[in-house]
């Protein structure tokens, strides 16, 4: 694809794509789904160029691409808050402080947003191997970005903990 082509194929479609992820996810969610679109459209599209004529046409395609992006999306979210709402349900219970689930909040925010979706992708049960083809990686390097994201979170957690000591 050439640059210029797809820089037009953007301009065209970005707002379009946008709105439509807006219904459903939050502004920032919806922001990184339409630019995970675009960078899945450019990977697969970068070796088999096409003719102009041709990316006009994928307009469709993208938005079965942003679909896809989407559910991922929708789903991790949901996860997150299945996970926030068993860590209240388990806080009222007097089985879990009020505090550890406070905890258990922040440290997810502190994570870098990449960090968070690789969690969220494993706490959401995909696999390695789906992991890295979502992310559009081998599955060496999606095992490598999970183990670092992990050593992130235990590393906010291992910070909280010491400052809380002292």
């Amino acid at each position: 694809m050439r640059e210029d082509t797809f820089r037009t194929l953007v301009d065209e479609t970005h707002a379009r794509l946008f709105r439509h992820a807006r219904r459903r996810l939050s502004a920032e969610t919806a922001s990184e789904v339409v630019s995970d679109t675009f960078v899945t459209l450019w990977r697969k599209h970068l070796q088999d160029p096409g003719s102009d004529a041709e990316m006009r046409q994928m307009h469709g395609l993208l938005f079965r691409v942003l679909e896809g992006h989407m559910r991922n999306a929708i789903r991790s979210e949901q996860a997150r808050s299945r996970l926030l709402s068993n860590l209240q349900n388990e806080a009222k219970s007097g089985r879990v402080d009020t505090e550890a689930s406070s905890l258990v909040e922040e440290l997810a925010e502190q994570l870098h947003p990449e960090e968070r979706r690789i969690i969220a992708l494993y706490t959401d049960g995909f696999r390695t191997s789906e992991i890295a083809e979502i992310l559009g990686c081998s599955d060496k390097a999606a095992g490598m970005r999970l183990v670092r994201a992990r050593r992130a979170l235990q590393a906010a957690a291992e910070e909280v903990l010491a400052d809380e000591r002292r």
